[in-house]
């Protein structure tokens, strides 16, 4: 099996329907694709494939918004296991490839010699009839089809094929993988009972010893084949200038080709950011307050943060500096230390002569030192002196606010010595470089301030910096600052600022700390504070504030500095920022710390951060416990048939499967795929995606999940509640939405817990009515609930019995069977009370009563369990089918359940004719749905066995039965209709 570890979906769209699915693998040196891979995926696509790329590459896999628009789907992956692997990656995390009319998988060692022969070639495919269809054969090492290009068709779609790709092993050595994977691929694939062929088989070609790709390309284009293999300029001894190659291929293929073995032996590497790493503590301590009396923090881990490399890569075609000249520059430069403000100056040269710059200072004569600096550089700037308060921070506000208007950027500096500690004596140097190194380096931070979303532009934290990233004595200051602007900031949330309050921003950003009219006397006198005052206070709201805005900060980092960031540096061009920067966002106001000891208490539910995702297209958000298929069954089945009823009703729109508690396998893909009816995307909780897919919260709770401002949630068992309420808290704090949740409530789940704090979790979902648009399970559960609680809407789901248990039972001779439903790890079914009352029962008359056969079945167990019990047995969790004959066949049945939800055993056993023994609860009387069914108003051994005495004795022995009518007690709840409430719910944006 091939590692899953850093896969990651760049884009995904809906997948067409009966798409002819190419699944093509390219080798991203760089983390790019080249102009060549362009080019084939254009002649794939005009061909008529929709096409998934998987990128093998080191590190970052970087394109641009044109490169999306190509494909369906784009998996990013490690340079591992060559392209077998990607396939094979590919073939896990797309479910329900058996949905398109074909999947072909091909990798990027075959140029297209033409649109116009793919076409030619998939005509001609056309018209076979084989499972799986190579191109060609080869006979070197042993007879076998090439795997270069094949296809999936006919019974291939069905699964075993699939199945053979998925579990692929993952070779380092190109000769392993040859010898031990791809020359017996074809053999493997007969094997499994599928036919196998080649299209271009002329006996000639079949019979050849060498490889004919290599030795007769020409003569193979002649013949229709529509490709020719890269390898002939890297290993088959032919040059880009040699004429049989220009005779198959056109001059601009050829160039673009040397270009394409050329990048790849220049290529450089960089390492990936991790994903779904927990949050770094700055302190041992596991409180708040240190020993110090500091306020610690938690920061987003350096290992997960990734940085822009400025100057940008040089991009061909595009005017250098224009970023530069075209923007409204105001800088402003606080020159406390005027020996550090000359060498300031030189950097700020290439801002140019329509840039404002104005340096504020504490004395007139540094205010003439700086006049005569910038005379002598011949800059023009603007000095302004201020008292020696609020250090660089309040020369700067006030400094805005006097020349902030018309600003397309703001630009702050200072000149900083971190005299306090000596480690930090670079520091101020690291930061102007990174900021206003050179004119490329300014241009770049202005490209990437001018992104849409992006607020603020910082250097990346260095390495002397991690792990001091904390409130110290400022969080109170902060908050209360924040609370002014209606921005909540607690100690949970994760903390990152631009240290040291050097940055660019936009000035909508900064606009409303002018609005706090803040002046000389609210900062402290200047006495060497190294913490603690109202400008570290300013410093480490920046983030907050603009996440508060809707702009994100960007962190970078001089090329000549990258050794001293902490992170993860990414070097990316101006065409790859927007797709890149999307994908980077990481925001401390919906961050959350690592789990809490309360986590340890209430398993179900663990903390989640979000990211905003800007795709429009409405999504609906099934939270479901797993998609498992030995764990859909019951609750989970219905949740899944209601949610796709609605989903349906909701027109043009995505859908996403998010599964709470368990892992999401190849098995769990198919369950979603079958339900849409279309591939779906295995994706991570932060990778921005259309169409179907499904993520795991749990394991991914740490990689912030996206979210989208028409994002809608339908949830199920409590704790998928719980989530999701959170959720749309963090979607109102970003979107400002009011949106509602669809909530199948299924039972009264808090009855599942003692007193404690499950139960206060379970209870306190039902208590957002406003938020709720409530679908009950049941007439009872719906008149209990709805007596209890309030929601904005609700309806009901009659309790019907499944069609397929129904249609299953048949008309069979009655024999002296109980079937009794014991479920011992489900407290409210009372295995303890129903195997009591069974062996009360028997003892009062052993030589009749042990003559009946006692068949358990709900759940697997010991039958050690029953080892008291005459003549009894465990048959475990059955099929629909097995449990349909288990019903026909027994003439008495018990099944208790502590809840007012009915239960489906009584119902079912007493359609199938069989006398079926439960109990009474708040607002459930079973008797009232059927003649058969025996309701105990309390649930008691004695009772349990009382009531088999007389349903034994008048069980219908011998007899067979007929289906027997189960009807509807009385409710004044509407029924589920799914129309409407897709309605209710896209109505509440």
């Amino acid at each position: 099996m091939t590692s899953d570890a850093d896969y990651q979906v760049l884009h995904a769209s809906p997948f067409p329907e009966k798409a002819r699915l190419l699944i093509f693998v390219a080798y991203a040196a760089g983390g790019r694709l080249s102009d060549l891979h362009r080019y084939q995926v254009d002649s794939y696509r005009a061909a008529g494939f929709s096409v998934v790329l998987v990128a093998n590459c080191v590190g970052v896999f970087k394109c641009t918004e044109e490169d999306l628009e190509r494909f369906v789907c784009i998996l990013s992956r490690p340079n591992r296991g060559f392209d077998f692997a990607a396939w094979s990656c590919a073939v896990r995390f797309i479910g329900g490839l058996n949905h398109c009319k074909e999947v072909s998988f091909t990798n990027d060692s075959i140029i297209p010699t033409s649109q116009e022969a793919l076409r030619s070639m998939l005509v001609r495919h056309d018209r076979r009839s084989d499972d799986v269809l190579f191109l060609t054969r080869n006979n070197e090492l042993r007879p076998h089809y090439q795997s270069y290009y094949f296809t999936f068709r006919n019974r291939a779609m069905e699964g075993p094929a699939f199945d053979l790709l998925a579990d692929m092993t993952e070779y380092d050595s190109k000769w392993d993988l040859i010898n031990q994977t791809e020359i017996h691929l074809s053999d493997r694939l007969k094997s499994l009972g599928l036919t196998v062929g080649a299209l271009f088989d002329h006996k000639d070609l079949l019979n050849d010893p060498a490889n004919v790709t290599i030795h007769r390309f020409v003569e193979l284009v002649e013949r229709g084949f529509p490709f020719v293999k890269a390898t002939l300029t890297t290993e088959g001894g032919v040059d880009l200038d040699d004429p049989r190659l220009k005779c198959v291929l056109t001059p601009q293929v050829v160039h673009l080709l040397g270009k394409h073995i050329k990048c790849r032996g220049e290529a450089t590497y960089e390492d990936l950011p991790m994903r779904n790493v927990p949050p770094a503590h700055t302190s041992d301590h596991h409180g708040l307050i240190d020993s110090d009396g500091i306020q610690v923090s938690w920061n987003h881990s350096p290992s997960s943060c990734g940085h822009l490399v400025v100057p940008l890569a040089r991009e061909c075609g595009t005017t250098p500096f224009s970023t530069l000249s075209q923007t409204r520059i105001l800088a402003i430069a606080h020159c406390y230390y005027v020996e550090v403000a000359e060498k300031l100056l030189r950097r700020l040269k290439p801002l140019g002569v329509d840039a404002r710059i104005v340096l504020t200072t504490d004395t007139l004569q540094k205010a003439k030192k700086l006049n005569d600096f910038a005379d002598r550089e011949g800059i023009k700037v603007i000095v302004e002196v201020h008292e020696n308060r609020g250090r660089d921070v309040m020369p700067f506000l006030a400094a805005l606010a006097r020349h902030h208007a018309n600003a397309d950027a703001v630009l702050h500096l200072h000149t900083k010595k971190s005299l306090h500690d000596s480690e930090l004596c670079d520091w101020g140097d690291y930061l102007f470089e990174s900021l206003v190194g050179s004119a490329e380096i300014i241009s770049s931070n202005l490209d990437i301030l001018q992104q849409e979303g992006v607020g603020i532009v910082h250097p990346a934290h260095t390495n002397t910096i991690k792990g001091r990233l904390n409130w110290g004595y400022n969080f109170q200051s902060a908050q209360e600052l924040m609370a002014k602007l209606g921005i909540l900031i607690t100690a949970d949330q994760i903390l990152d600022f631009p240290a040291g309050m050097m940055f660019w921003a936009r000035p909508e950003v900064l606009r409303p700390l002018l609005n706090f009219d803040l002046s000389t006397k609210d900062f402290p006198e200047e006495a060497g504070q190294e913490d603690g005052t109202l400008a570290h206070a300013i410093e480490r709201s920046l983030t907050f504030l603009a996440e508060s805005l809707g702009y994100s900060s960007v962190s970078v980092v001089a090329e000549s500095k990258t050794d001293q960031a902490s992170g993860v540096a990414m070097s990316v061009r101006p065409s790859e920022l927007a797709v890149t920067l999307r994908r980077m966002s990481k925001r401390i106001l919906q961050s959350r710390r690592r789990a809490t000891k309360y986590y340890d208490v209430a398993q179900q539910v663990y903390p989640v951060a979000t990211a905003s995702d800007p795709t429009d297209r409405p999504r609906l958000n099934v939270i479901i416990p797993s998609l498992k298929p030995d764990q859909t069954c019951g609750e989970i089945s219905t949740a899944l048939k209601v949610a796709m009823q609605v989903f349906w009703e909701m027109g043009d729109a995505d859908i996403r499967f998010v599964v709470t508690s368990t892992d999401v396998d190849r098995a769990s893909l198919a369950t979603a795929s079958e339900l849409v009816g279309r591939p779906v995307l295995k994706a991570r909780a932060g990778d921005i995606n259309s169409g179907a897919s499904v993520i795991s919260s749990s394991d991914d709770r740490y990689d912030a999940m996206r979210l989208r401002k028409n994002d809608y949630f339908f949830v199920t068992a409590w704790w998928t509640a719980d989530l999701a309420f959170r959720l749309m808290a963090d979607q109102h704090e970003i979107y400002g939405t009011q949106n509602r949740l669809i909530y199948l409530i299924q039972d009264y789940e808090p009855g599942f817990y003692q007193w404690g704090e499950a139960f206060a979790s379970a209870e306190a979902t039902y208590g957002r009515a406003k938020e709720t648009i409530a679908i009950i399970n049941s007439e009872e559960l719906a008149n209990f609930m709805t007596e209890k609680y309030r929601f904005s809407s609700v309806s009901r789901l009659p309790c019907e019995i499944n069609p397929e248990i129904a249609s299953s039972l048949k008309p069979t001779p009655k024999g002296k069977t109980i079937f009794a439903y014991g479920r011992p790890g489900t407290p409210r079914n009372c295995f303890g009370t129903l195997v009591e009352g069974l062996r009360i029962w028997q003892t009062r008359d052993p030589g009749k009563n042990c003559t009946w056969r006692i068949v358990f079945a709900g759940e697997a167990f010991s039958e050690v369990m029953i080892d008291e019990l005459e003549n009894a047995s465990c048959a475990g969790k059955l099929t629909l089918a097995d449990y349909a004959a288990l019903l026909s066949e027994a003439s008495v049945g018990i099944s208790l359940m502590l809840s007012p939800h009915p239960s489906y055993p009584p119902l079912e056993l007493a359609m199938a004719g069989a006398l079926a023994i439960t109990n009474d609860y708040d607002h459930k009387n079973m008797s009232e749905r059927s003649p058969n069914i025996i309701s105990m108003p309390y649930v008691s051994p004695d009772r349990i066995a009382d009531e088999l005495e007389r349903a034994t004795e008048i069980a219908q022995i011998g007899n067979s039965f007929q289906l027997s009518e189960i009807t509807c007690p009385a409710s004044s709840i509407p029924v589920f209709d799914p129309a409407e409430v897709a309605r209710a719910l896209l109505s509440t944006s």
